[in-house]
C-alpha cells in the first residue's frame, strides 16, 4: 500500500470560475502553472511563474504524517511518498475586475497567520505580491469578505474589509 501526497493534504489541481471572463482559471500547482478556459473547452492562455523548487523537508513530512496519529502505524507512514519539491499555491480566488490572486503554500511548519498572494491581471500577467492577516472568501467591488473564528469561543463569522487603495490597483500590465 502506498499513500502519495501530491499536495499537502492530496491534491494539486485547482479550479475557479471566474464571472467577469466567463471562463474558468485551472491551475497546477505542482508547476506553478495557470490556464483560463472557455465555457466550451477551449484553452484562452496558459502561463507560469518561474519560482525555485524547495524541497520536502523532513521536519514537513512529519508535521503532515503526525496530524493523521495515531491513526498511521510505522508501516504506512514509511510507505507514504511526498514529491519531490512543495505545492507552489494552495488556491485561486478571482476579484470583481478579473484579477486572479494565487494563495501561496505556506509549509505546514509555519506558524504565521499571515498569506501571501500573487496578484495576476485576467490576462495572466504578474502585477504584485500582496500579504494579508486573514484568508479572503470574496474580493468584491473595492472590499474583502472573510470568514473569521474567533480564537477564544470558537465562533465563526464574516466580516467586510474595505481596501483602502483598490481603484489605484493595476488591472494589468
Amino acid at each position: 500500500m502506498i499513500i502519495q501526497f501530491s499536495h499537502w493534504f492530496v491534491f494539486n489541481q485547482y479550479f475557479y470560475f471566474s464571472e467577469i471572463s466567463n471562463q474558468f482559471i485551472h491551475g497546477e500547482s505542482s508547476k506553478y502553472e495557470l490556464s483560463s478556459i472557455s465555457l466550451s473547452g477551449e484553452l484562452v492562455f496558459k502561463f507560469r511563474k518561474e519560482e525555485k523548487e524547495t524541497p520536502v523537508s523532513s521536519e514537513e513530512k512529519d508535521k503532515v504524517c503526525d496530524a493523521f496519529k495515531p491513526s498511521l502505524t510505522k508501516e504506512v507512514r514509511d510507505k507514504i511518498y511526498f514529491p519531490p519539491h512543495r505545492p507552489f499555491f494552495s488556491s485561486i480566488l478571482v476579484d470583481s475586475d478579473g484579477r486572479i490572486y494565487v494563495s501561496r503554500m505556506r509549509s505546514p511548519v509555519d506558524e504565521s497567520k499571515e498569506y501571501e498572494f500573487d496578484v495576476f491581471s485576467q490576462d495572466g500577467y504578474y502585477i504584485y505580491k500582496t500579504k494579508l492577516n486573514f484568508f479572503p472568501s470574496i474580493i468584491k467591488n473595492g472590499f474583502i469578505y472573510a470568514r473569521i473564528e474567533d480564537e477564544e469561543t470558537g465562533d465563526i463569522f464574516f466580516k467586510k474589509f474595505q481596501i483602502a487603495n483598490y481603484k489605484y490597483i493595476k488591472k494589468s500590465i
